[in-house]
């Protein structure tokens, strides 16, 4: 089985991304997990994350924690 990810997203300050983002490909690595690298964006500093436009200047963790809570999967 492959899985493939949509719409992953680090946020950090400049200081502690490169950490993180090998945190992160560690994970993918260990559960399988494939990256579209054609699709990826490092280091930007706005984005759309679940048809929000992320910035430092428009950033509301309550629209993003709402679409989050409503796309979670929840198993037995």
């Amino acid at each position: 089985m492959k899985i493939f990810l949509d719409d992953f997203t680090i946020f950090s300050d400049l200081s502690t991304h490169s950490e993180k983002i090998g945190k992160c490909f560690l994970k993918c690595r260990k559960y399988g997990i494939s990256l579209n690298l054609e699709k990826c964006a490092f280091m930007v500093c706005s984005g759309t994350i679940l048809r929000f436009i992320i910035s430092k200047e428009t950033f509301d963790f309550r629209k993003i924690e709402a679409s989050v809570k409503m796309l979670v999967l929840k198993t037995p």
